[in-house]
């Protein structure tokens, strides 16, 4: 339970931080490799 909320809170908080941070590059590859773990 506490993993799951942990990971929830990274996929929720992460990337509003890195867009106010100006590290919107990183969002591109973040959310690709977040799409290909979720796949299976």
């Amino acid at each position: 339970m506490a993993g799951h909320a942990i990971g929830q809170s990274d996929i929720l908080r992460f990337p509003v931080q890195a867009a106010q941070n100006g590290g919107c590059v990183f969002l591109i590859p973040y959310f690709l490799v977040l799409h290909i773990l979720g796949l299976p």
